[in-house]
């Protein structure tokens, strides 16, 4: 059996396949020429997304949960690798409903990577840089300790979830030899990215190019990198196809440090806007006892090392890209959309 992704003539299952990283993904795929299967529940994702013909016999949706066992499984009788991107992501949709991000992140998971090791299908998991907690400092590295706070603090929900869902896959790996590989996204934009549950960089933008106020949470100081979602998808392709990345876990992200003020006076820059930028209690947005994170910024040696991949969009090519999207969207209907 090939542990690995073959680029060309493959079969391919993405579950969460209608969402922001998955339909970039699928779109790569199909243009090279693979049979692509999705499976996304539709609640975040967007099949309009996709921006390819639907009725393609290259490519197949199949609208349903990761926590149906028996659709899961027959899908998995049909395809070569999975690429599985399905979870409940956002800080802010995890703190309104923690129970979902349980079910989906952990049991979904479960269910995902028993039936991969039940047809020894390859597979690689989308995870997160969330997974390091509060760690800070120097850039985190794939072997930092975890830093959570208390379990008051309903954000760590996400971070528990896709730590537990590494560890299935590693128990997967041990007890059925099932090939893993599992990749950690860094603050993944670009666009496409809905606004939605609390993604800053479409969130200014929206802001910006309407002339309303930039909201900043806090004083702005925390730190962050962004990567462009083309590169993200070159990185998790490249750690596909590589032999040597089976088994082991990658950072993936940018390491072009920003505060978020800083981000916010650039969107506003970039996108000529009079908007004000205003600073916002987060106890406005978050429930009490709301933990930020001062800086998260990825450490990607490891990944330069193995299969020599760098992130090559600035965040300024970002910005304007996001831009021109979302300028694209209030154009064709005069108002946004997202």
């Amino acid at each position: 059996m090939n542990t690995t992704f073959s680029l060309e003539n493959s079969r391919v299952l993405v579950t969460g396949g209608l969402g922001f990283i998955g339909s970039h993904l699928v779109r790569k795929l199909l243009a090279s020429g693979n049979e692509v299967l999705i499976l996304d529940n539709d609640s975040t994702g967007d099949i309009n997304n996709l921006g390819v013909d639907i009725n393609s016999h290259k490519l197949k949706v199949e609208l349903g949960s990761i926590l149906d066992k028996t659709l899961v499984t027959s899908l998995f009788d049909k395809v070569d690798f999975c690429f599985h991107l399905a979870a409940s992501v956002g800080v802010k949709k995890i703190i309104e409903n923690p129970k979902e991000c349980v079910d989906i992140n952990v049991n979904g998971s479960e269910v995902v990577l028993s039936a991969a090791a039940e047809n020894n299908c390859p597979t690689l998991i989308a995870s997160t840089s969330e997974i390091y907690g509060k760690v800070g400092g120097e850039s985190i590295s794939e072997e930092s300790d975890r830093v959570l706070g208390a379990t008051q603090n309903i954000r760590w929900a996400y971070s528990e979830s896709k730590a537990l869902e590494e560890m299935l896959a590693f128990q997967n790996r041990m007890t059925h030899n099932l090939p893993i590989f599992i990749a950690r996204l860094f603050n993944t934009v670009g666009p496409g990215q809905k606004s939605d549950y609390g993604m800053v960089i479409p969130n200014f933008v929206k802001s910006a190019i309407i002339n309303e106020p930039i909201k900043v949470y806090g004083d702005g100081s925390q730190v962050r990198a962004f990567c462009h979602v083309q590169d993200a998808i070159e990185g998790i392709l490249g750690i596909a196809m590589e032999e040597k990345c089976e088994g082991e876990i990658f950072n993936l992200g940018s390491t072009e440090e920003v505060s978020i003020l800083q981000l916010a006076m650039l969107v506003k820059k970039i996108a000529k806007s009079n908007s004000r930028i205003e600073h916002v209690p987060y106890s406005d947005a978050y429930s009490k006892g709301f933990e930020e994170i001062p800086r998260r910024v990825a450490n990607i040696d490891k990944l330069r090392n193995r299969i020599a991949w760098e992130p090559k969009l600035s965040l300024e090519e970002i910005i304007h890209q996001t831009i021109a999207y979302w300028t694209e969207i209030n154009s064709v209907d005069g108002s946004l959309r997202q």
